[in-house]
Formats: C-alpha cells, structure tokens, sequence
C-alpha cells in the first residue's frame, strides 16, 4: 500500500512554490573565492592560502521553476489559483532546487601546484511533471473523457549527502592546467526515479479508467517498514549510503589573451542500503466508480479521493533491496580574452544532465583591482528564463574575505514574479598574494 503521507508530500511539492538550482554562472568566474573551484577545477589561485569560515563560508541556494512565477499562481488575494498557470505549461516542466553548506574548505597554492580539501553538506530535489498531469489532478479525470492522457516522464530524484572532497591542480607547461577532485560521498536520504512511461484511459461516461503504467520510485532513509515518513537519526551519519564523485577539467592557453578551459563536474553516484522502499508499478489496471472531481480551489480540493483512487488503479510491488542512484552531471565550456590587465572578458556554454541536456549560454566580464576587489557581471540565456543577469564580488579587507555571486540579480528586488534564482555568499580568510602584477583570471605574463 502507497502511504498516504507519501502521497501528500508529493502534491505539496508539485504545488508549492520550490526553491530550485542548478548549475552556476558567476561563482566560476570569482577567482579570487575557494568556492571557485566547484565549477573550475583549473583555476590556480591567487592567495597562497583561503580557508573557508566555517558554515558561514559557503552558503549556497537557488530555485528554478519552468512553469510559473509566484504571482502568477497566486491571486493578488492570496488565493491560489492553478487555473492561472496551467494553461500555459509546457508540455513538460520542472521544479529544480539545490544548495549546500560547507563545514570546510581548505585551498592551498604552491608554485604551478594548488591542493583543496573541503567537506560540506550538499542536498538537491528535481520534479519534472508533464501538463497533462496538472490538468488531471487539478481538473479532474471527467477533463479526459473519452481521451487518454500521456503521464509519461514525471519523475523525482532527491538527494541529501555529505561530501568530503580532496582537489588537485597543476600547470604542466605554459600552455596546459589539469584539475581533478575525487570525491568520497555519504549519503543521506534520497528519491529516486528510473523509469516512468504511464498513461490513464477515461470512458466518456467518466466512471471508468483504464491505466498503463510502467514506474518505479526508489527512496531511502525516508519511509519505515509500516509505510510511514521517518528520518532515522543514525541517518544523517551516512555510514551506510557510500557512494563516489569526480570533477575534471582542462585548461589550455591559447595566447597571452586567450585562454579555454572546459570542465565536467558532479561526476558521480551513490550506493543506497539504509531503510530501503521500492516502488514498483508494471502493467495495466482497471477502475470502475468517480475517480477525480473538479475542485473550485486548492484548499477545498477532495485530495483523499485522489490518494484513494490513485491506490486503488496502481497497486505497487514493494520490495527492500538496496539500489544506485547516480548525481546529475554539469559541462562548463569558456573561453576567457584578457581585455586589459583589469579586465578579462568571456563567454561559457553550460550544460547539466538529467535524462537529457539542457544548455545555458552565459556572457560577461570580470574586473580585477590587484588583489583587493574582484568584480563580475554576466548575461545568461536559458530556455526557460531567457533574460538573466547576474554578478558578483569578492572584496578582501587584510585576511577577511567577503564575497557574494547571484545568477539573477533581478531576483533579488521582485522575487515573487522571478521563475529563476541563485545566490552563494559567505566569508573566507586568504593569505599570501601570488604576484601582485597577476592578470585576471590567468596565470603571470
């Protein structure tokens, strides 16, 4: 039996107003920041020593739905009102939400070598849904009559782990920097979602459903034997979830002025063993009675007749054993041109994976006043946000760091009709200037 709490929790994701993430567009390009280094693995630093305050050093959040804005599901009445939004999704969306919390971050330079070793806690949660599924929870199934509705693709994939990481740069010769991070994970808690091709036949009487179905939904650390939601606190150890991670990257100097480098981070995957539920539904299932009512607003919608009927058409096979999850991985491609010993100019195709790619296209600048200030600005094109612009600094007051990167900036001043958003901040300690004539972004002329 489906637990009831697990269905709750899966209609309040897909309606609520999600925090979401994704790869980043500003942190990469602030060299002067240890933080750098989760997008670049090639960047060789220009301190000799950062070190990361801890928990304050790098707090990371972002948010990114592809569907709708805040205000445009809720009323100016504070009423909400999915008729607002569903109309105009996509045939398919998402909600994306990632952040992370360092304990430490620890980046040493010597010479042409640089040595990193960091620890933080790292969680994420994507919800990708098709329309057609809106429209039949929230319409109700007498929508479909006569009609069957695709429900294929909607998925879940969450992740809570720890990851302790120990980094390695070196540049081979004037022209080639390596970079690699291996990286030891223990994981946490986790959903997960392989396969999902579903579909749901409504008669045009409405009272009978025929349904196909071929999902699966893996979690761990989540839900107990009795089918209930119950996080263990030996779980937050993560003794038992081990899994691996890798971040490589390139970088080649083309000239005195330009410069590429290309990197594959969040390399990866996770072995869960830790309180495990499987949810295997296959086959084809029949339903005869009133299946789903329209509902005049959310608060008042009849959820426990979904929760039943969805039970009742898919019966899941329920099973214990452990399974693998894999973390979604993230291309950064950049070419960089040293405009003036200030400033650096660039251009970066960005691409994560998650059943398929989806690619960003960022522009921008990076101004560099010796080893005191660095700035940058940057514009960011997205299918789903077409207009992004983000900046950032990093200001050095003696050994105090103070740094802050936001993707969108608009964000910041109107978030509730922003689709997009993400922030990184926090403080880090630096000592020991490399070369106070250093060129932006690049190595010593």
């Amino acid at each position: 039996m489906w637990p009831s709490k697990w269905y709750s929790s899966i209609v309040f994701i897909f309606w609520s107003w999600s925090v979401a993430a994704q790869q980043e567009t500003t942190i990469p390009m602030l060299s002067f920041t240890p933080q750098s280094g989760y997008a670049d693995v090639t960047r060789l630093s220009n301190f000799r020593t950062s070190v990361a305050f801890p928990i304050l050093g790098g707090l990371h959040q972002s948010f990114l739905n592809s569907g709708f804005t805040f205000n445009e599901l809720v009323t100016s009445d504070n009423v909400v009102d999915p008729n607002r939004v569903i109309p105009g999704l996509n045939k398919m969306n998402f909600l994306t939400t990632n952040g992370s919390l360092e304990w430490f971050n620890v980046r040493i330079r010597k010479d042409d070598k640089q040595w990193k070793v960091s620890l933080r806690e790292v969680y994420s949660l994507r919800v990708n849904y098709p329309q057609t599924l809106a429209q039949l929870v929230w319409y109700g199934n007498g929508y479909f009559a006569g009609q069957t509705a695709d429900l294929s693709g909607f998925r879940i994939q969450q992740n809570l782990y720890r990851e302790l990481a120990i980094g390695y740069t070196k540049k081979i010769n004037d022209r080639w920097t390596i970079g690699f991070k291996p990286k030891l994970l223990f994981g946490i808690t986790n959903v997960t979602t392989r396969h999902s091709t579903n579909t749901l036949y409504t008669e045009s009487n409405g009272l009978e459903l025929t349904g196909t179905a071929d999902i699966d939904i893996y979690t761990s650390g989540l839900i107990d034997e009795q089918g209930e939601i119950a996080v263990e606190a030996k779980t937050f150890l993560g003794l038992k979830n081990l899994g691996w991670g890798l971040d490589a990257g390139t970088r080649y100097k083309v000239s005195d002025k330009v410069t590429l480098s290309a990197n594959a981070v969040n390399l990866g995957m996770i072995r869960w063993k830790n309180q495990i539920t499987r949810y295997d539904v296959n086959g084809e299932y029949t339903y005869t009675g009133l299946v789903l009512r329209d509902s005049a607003d959310l608060a008042n919608a009849d959820w426990q007749n979904v929760l039943d009927t969805l039970e009742s058409i898919f019966k899941p096979d329920i099973s214990r054993s452990a399974y693998t999850s894999y973390l979604s991985p993230q291309i950064y491609l950049t070419g960089e041109y040293v405009y003036s010993q200030k400033l650096t100019l660039f251009a970066s195709y960005i691409s994560d994976i998650y059943y398929r790619y989806r690619p960003m296209f960022s522009v921008g600048g990076v101004v560099q006043l010796g080893q005191l200030f660095q700035a940058t600005v940057n514009y960011t094109y997205m299918t789903e946000n077409a207009f992004n612009l983000g900046g950032g600094f990093a200001f050095n007051a003696g050994p105090v760091q103070l740094y802050v990167s936001c993707d969108h900036l608009p964000a910041a001043f109107d978030p509730y009709n922003q689709k997009y958003f993400n922030v990184r901040g926090g403080i880090n300690f630096v000592f020991g200037k490399v070369d106070s004539g250093t060129v932006p972004l690049t190595e010593e002329k």
